[in-house]
């Protein structure tokens, strides 16, 4: 019987680090594909109908025009009794879930969503995967146009209970995705 459990517990370390080993190899070796927050020009600066498209859209992709949504990145802070949540309008995802009752081992806030985040192996919640990668590009990294339809709201940051709306149009990609915070 003594056997079996050694065995047992040899073949498991071998899973184990056979695993570990694969997922460094392969995984570990992208690169994050999330870009920092940038400076982008203002609205006003840059009207979207005044940029020529000098080169012809690939198959399937977003083609430009005048009714693109123009949006500057500006993260949201939704604050509830037990939560704090960050919804980033850089691609309408939540970056971060913090449950205020609960500590972490350092006696931090618990955070729901890795730090060091790889959207391509990982997206973020609220992230989309299409056929076409510069549609999930576009869909996932620029920014939306905010609409709280419910909730107080006092700069950037919105009390829960709160209801949000999030567009994005590029050429014929319309995007919309709406969160409710209880």
């Amino acid at each position: 019987m003594e056997r079996r459990v050694l065995l047992a517990v040899a073949l498991s370390i071998l899973v184990l680090f056979s695993f570990r080993y694969f997922q460094e190899r392969h995984v570990g070796a992208r690169a994050p594909a999330r870009p920092a927050a940038k400076e982008q020009p203002a609205a006003a600066e840059v009207p979207p109908a005044a940029v020529p498209s000098a080169v012809p859209a690939e198959q399937g992709e977003a083609v430009p025009s005048a009714e693109d949504t123009v949006a500057a990145a500006e993260p949201l802070v939704i604050e509830g009794d037990l939560y704090r949540a960050i919804l980033d309008n850089r691609g309408a995802v939540i970056s971060s879930w913090q449950l205020k009752k609960y500590r972490s081992g350092k006696g931090e806030i618990f955070e729901m969503i890795a730090g060091g985040h790889d959207p391509e192996s990982r997206p973020y919640p609220g992230s989309l995967i299409l056929e076409n990668p510069a549609l999930t590009k576009a869909a996932n990294s620029d920014p939306y146009l905010v609409e709280v339809v419910e909730g107080a709201r006092s700069g950037s940051t919105i009390s829960a209970p709160a209801a949000i709306t999030l567009k994005l149009t590029r050429g014929d990609l319309s995007i919309e995705k709406r969160y409710r915070f209880l």
